[in-house]
């Protein structure tokens, strides 16, 4: 009989340990809700992108700019430098000078007709 009250008493005091438990835990769960609301939050986002490169030319990275182009444009511009010199220092026949400028004019109305149609004028 004895053993049948001792284990009803630990039936008892599991019971009762339960009930502890399960009050403690809500308690403690309100009380970590409350301290959660005390805590500001503050969500940054991650900037996967690769940092912009501080070293720009007229706006653009040295990644973005097609250099060969840029040396193409150079020797083109050092070129014609060269002719408009030897131009001022050698003779040179007129229907030559009448080729050129018409050349001249005829690239820049080909730009002019390629803005018109494209609208970036």
């Amino acid at each position: 009989m004895a053993e049948n009250n001792k284990s009803h008493n630990c039936g008892n005091n599991s019971e009762k340990h339960e009930e502890e438990t399960d009050k403690l835990n809500k308690s403690d769960l309100n009380q970590t809700v409350i301290d959660l609301e005390e805590y500001e939050t503050e969500i940054k986002e991650i900037n996967t992108e690769e940092p912009p490169s501080k070293f720009t030319i007229f706006g653009y990275r040295p990644s973005q700019i097609k250099w060969s182009n840029v040396i193409w444009l150079l020797v083109i511009h050092c070129l014609a430098v060269y002719g408009y010199i030897h131009v001022m220092f050698n003779p040179i026949k007129f229907l030559t000078l009448m080729f050129t400028v018409t050349i001249s004019f005829a690239s820049g109305f080909g730009m002019l007709f390629e803005m018109i149609v494209n609208n970036s004028y």
